[in-house]
């Protein structure tokens, strides 16, 4: 078993003008037409992020006026709220939505607490909003969630794995097994220059990073308000161990199960305790080298939530101080 640690580097952060919560009590409602924001008669639409089927009899409060959906998951607000105004949506089976007005905001996604896919709150929790260090000592749900913006990120191998075809393959080949599981392209394989968002990933056993422990490879995450702006991905071993034989097949293997976790962490996953994870914070040489690595569903659910949530949103679902703040920091994430 590899163990996994996951280090903040260097954080500063200023956090001003939260226009979304933090210290203001709710809008009162209004008669006055509305210039943004909700206007009265104003259609909101709740639906569940997993099937996008509506949810009945949910409840929404906004600005404080509480209302319920129809058989359609639809209300019709009275009054109108402007724009910053903080909603709550509540129903059982979904995990309690803080959220607050945006005039292109009226079709609302809940997170299920549970899914056939095996997702569970424990799970999101872990997941989406625990750094690895804070797993290992059972602080969950502290990390917000991380994303970048736009829906393609391009991965730029260097040095000598980009002088490696048979490599460059496999990242090509883990770039289209995480698309796959998302099923929209998070990644693609390409040295254009000018990528709004870009991870170089390249072997370099000499780093820091690869002698601090038992660690096969780590990405670095250059991030601003939990926002990943780019980063790289750091393979701990030299070019000559990829290519030995007579493991070849279980090395290739291997490389590819590496990689599709990796990416993992680009896109903003965290790791899990469950073996059955792609993302599991464990060694995976077995598993890589005998099965090939695949998400498991709950993990292929997990992203697709996620892109439906801004950078920043907070457990269990919380997207209020997501707005109006900037950070610049670096996150290493070991394994």
């Amino acid at each position: 078993m590899k163990k996994a640690v996951n280090e903040v580097v260097a954080a500063v952060a200023c956090a001003a003008s939260l226009s979304c919560g933090g210290g203001r009590g709710p809008a009162g409602p209004t008669t006055t037409p509305l210039t943004s924001g909700w206007p009265a008669g104003t259609t909101i639409s709740v639906r569940s992020g997993e099937t996008l089927e509506p949810v009945p009899g949910a409840v929404v409060i906004v600005a404080g006026q509480r209302s319920q959906c129809d058989e359609q998951g639809r209300l019709r607000l009275d009054s109108g709220a402007a724009t910053g105004a903080l909603v709550d949506v509540v129903h059982p089976r979904f995990l309690d939505r803080q959220t607050f007005v945006l005039p292109d905001q009226t079709d609302l996604l809940l997170w299920p607490r549970s899914s056939p896919s095996g997702l569970d709150e424990a799970f999101t929790r872990e997941i989406v909003y625990t750094a690895t260090i804070d797993l290992e000592q059972g602080l969950l749900g502290q990390r917000a969630l991380r994303r970048w913006p736009g829906a393609t990120a391009q991965v730029r191998p260097r040095g000598a794995l980009a002088a490696t075809p048979e490599l460059v393959a496999l990242v090509e080949e883990a770039a289209g097994i995480v698309n796959t599981a998302l099923g929209s392209a998070a990644f693609h394989v390409g040295t254009a220059p000018g990528a709004a968002v870009e991870f170089a990933i390249e072997l370099r056993p000499e780093d820091p990073y690869c002698d601090s422990g038992d660690v096969y490879a780590f990405v670095r995450h250059n991030s601003g308000l939990a926002v990943i702006t780019g980063g790289e991905v750091v393979v701990c071993e030299e070019i000559d161990y990829f290519r030995r034989p007579p493991a070849s097949d279980d090395l290739r293997r291997y490389f590819l199960g590496m990689m599709v976790h990796e990416l993992g962490h680009a896109f903003g996953l965290n790791h899990t305790t469950s073996p059955g994870d792609v993302m599991y914070r464990g060694g995976h040489w077995h598993r890589w080298a005998s099965a090939g690595p695949r998400p498991s569903a709950r993990e292929e659910l997990v992203m697709r939530l996620m892109t439906q949530r801004r950078a920043g949103t907070r457990f269990p679902d919380d997207d209020r101080l997501t707005v109006g703040a900037t950070a610049r920091f670096s996150e290493v994430i070991l394994n």
